[in-house]
C-alpha cells in the first residue's frame, strides 16, 4: 500500500526560491522555477564505517550510489531533494533506524537518487556527487542537517562550497563540478525517468523493490511495516 505524509513539492520550492536569484555555479539557464531543476515539463533536449560504506556501479560522479551490502535482498531507492525539509527530517530522525535495523544487518541496501527543484539545489546535488562515492553520504547529511544554514544563506552557492570544503571537496573541484553540463544532464535526465516510470512529483519518495511504496518523511514504523514481510 502507498503511504503518504509530509513531502515537498515543486510549488513549495518554488516559494522558498522566490526573488533569491541565481548566486552563479547554475545550470542550464533560468531560475529556480516551479519544476524540477532543468525541466520544463518536457522531456530535456558521511567519517565512514564498516556498515556505512558506498559501493557504485559506474564511475565517480555519475556512479550509483549505493550504502549498504549492494547484494541486500532488498533495494530502497530514495529520490531527495537537499532543500527539501521533509527530506532533512527524514535523514535525522528515521535513517538512524533505518540504518542501524537494515542496512548495516545486510538486509537492505539504500540508494539516494537526486530530485532537485531549482538551480541552486541542482548545484549542491552535483557538489555531493562530486565528492567522490565514498564521501557521497557523509557530505549529503552534513547539506542536510545545515540545510537551514545554506538556504538562508544570501549566496547560498558560496555556502555550499563552503560546506563542501568541509566534507574534503576543494574550491577547485566544487567550481568545475558545478560547471560540468555532463552531470546536469545526468540528473535531469534521471528526475525524467522518475517521473516517467513511477510517476515521482514530490520529495521524498521511496521505491522499494521497484514498487513505489512511501511518499513522504514517514516515521520508521512505516518503513519497518513495508520492509518486513520482504526480509523475513
Amino acid at each position: 500500500m502507498l503511504v503518504l505524509t509530509g513531502a515537498c513539492s515543486s510549488e513549495e520550492a518554488e516559494k522558498k526560491t522566490s526573488g533569491s536569484g541565481d548566486t552563479g555555479g547554475a545550470t542550464n539557464g533560468g531560475s529556480g522555477g516551479s519544476s524540477a531543476a532543468g525541466s520544463t515539463g518536457e522531456a530535456p533536449p558521511a567519517p565512514e564505517q564498516q556498515a556505512q560504506t558506498t559501493a557504485t556501479s559506474g564511475e565517480g560522479a555519475f556512479s550509483e550510489m549505493i550504502l549498504g551490502d549492494p547484494a541486500a535482498p532488498v533495494t530502497i531507492i530514495a529520490y531527495e531533494s537537499l532543500s527539501c525539509p521533509h527530506c532533512a527530517s527524514f535523514h535525522a530522525n528515521t535513517m538512524p533506524q533505518l540504518k542501524e535495523k537494515y542496512i548495516d544487518t545486510g538486509k537492505v541496501k539504500f540508494i539516494m537518487r537526486d530530485f532537485p527543484f531549482d538551480r541552486i539545489t541542482l548545484t549542491a546535488h552535483k557538489a555531493a556527487r562530486c565528492a567522490g562515492p565514498d564521501r557521497f553520504y557523509p557530505l549529503v547529511e552534513l547539506l542536510f542537517s545545515t540545510q537551514g544554514q545554506w538556504m538562508r544563506a544570501e549566496d547560498k552557492i558560496a555556502e555550499i562550497k563552503k560546506i563542501s570544503r568541509m566534507a574534503g571537496l576543494s574550491d577547485e573541484a566544487f567550481e568545475a563540478c558545478a560547471a560540468n553540463k555532463k552531470l546536469d544532464d545526468f540528473i535531469i535526465n534521471r528526475i525524467e525517468e522518475a517521473n516517467k516510470k513511477w510517476q515521482v512529483a514530490s520529495t521524498p519518495t521511496f521505491i522499494v523493490n521497484d514498487q513505489k511504496a512511501i511518499v513522504g518523511a514517514q516515521p520508521f514504523e512505516e518503513f519497518e511495516r513495508v520492509l518486513k514481510p520482504l526480509v523475513n
